[in-house]
């Protein structure tokens, strides 16, 4: 769900797939909806839509992959198509990874990476270059067993109030401002405790409002602050 914009210039809904396809489509084209609705991307198999964001045509966008990897690139790179098009390659993926999320880049904001098991860390938007379409992309987070894949990816800024959820249906509130800022190949900190065989699922920005029965914090209280370094892994394949 988007909100629309009220303007006179051409928009367009940037589409990312699972199995890194993407794809640019004139808002224009979705104008006269059917009450069945309309095809937007025409998927191949197996694959599936992780994220639509609203471009103007002259964005930046960013994409991370579940094991790690992140790629930045301008939109002018993908060209516009009808709406059951496939669209083209946006990040090469190796080893079974798959897309996602997709974020329109703000050079006022900050990255916002976490992972399946908690942790987690706010990283400068500069420190991830401008690549070409289609390329393998660079680390985004320094993962391994203890912090598991790649949950989220998103733009944030320290005044933004995030809602972390797990696939149990458990919830925690946390402003971003309250996460640690660390390097690009780092693992980050521990955010939230989850329980055993459970795992975030969905992080997004939320209004900073008390909502009954969401715990207002980003750790228990008898969990000591985990925090790891860079380490020596190369960032690029």
């Amino acid at each position: 769900m988007l909100p629309i914009p009220d303007r006179d210039s051409e928009d367009y809904l940037m589409m990312a797939t699972r199995k890194g396809m993407i794809k640019k489509t004139p808002l224009s084209d979705f104008i006269n909806l059917r009450k069945s609705g309309l095809i937007a991307v025409n998927l191949r198999d197996e694959d599936a839509l992780i994220g639509v964001q609203l471009t103007d045509g002259s964005r930046e966008v960013m994409l991370a992959t579940r094991r790690g990897k992140s790629i930045r690139f301008r939109e002018s790179s993908v060209r516009s198509t009808g709406r059951a098009s496939q669209g083209v390659r946006s990040i090469r993926l190796i080893n079974n990874d798959e897309v996602v999320s997709m974020s329109a880049v703000e050079e006022d904001k900050q990255v916002l990476c976490i992972s399946s098991h908690g942790y987690g860390k706010r990283t400068n938007v500069n420190e991830y270059r401008g690549q070409e379409r289609g390329g393998k992309g660079v680390m985004v987070m320094n993962l391994t067993e203890k912090t598991g894949d790649l949950a989220s990816m998103l733009m944030v800024d320290q005044d933004d109030e995030l809602m972390i959820i797990t696939d149990d249906g458990t919830i925690i509130r946390t402003p971003a401002g309250d996460i640690r800022e660390c390097g690009r190949v780092t693992q980050g900190v521990r955010l939230m405790r989850v329980g055993e065989g459970s795992r975030i699922v969905d992080v997004d920005i939320a209004a900073p409002e008390d909502d009954e029965g969401i715990v207002d914090s980003v750790e228990r209280p008898d969990a000591p602050e985990e925090e790891f370094s860079e380490n020596n892994e190369p960032d690029e394949l």
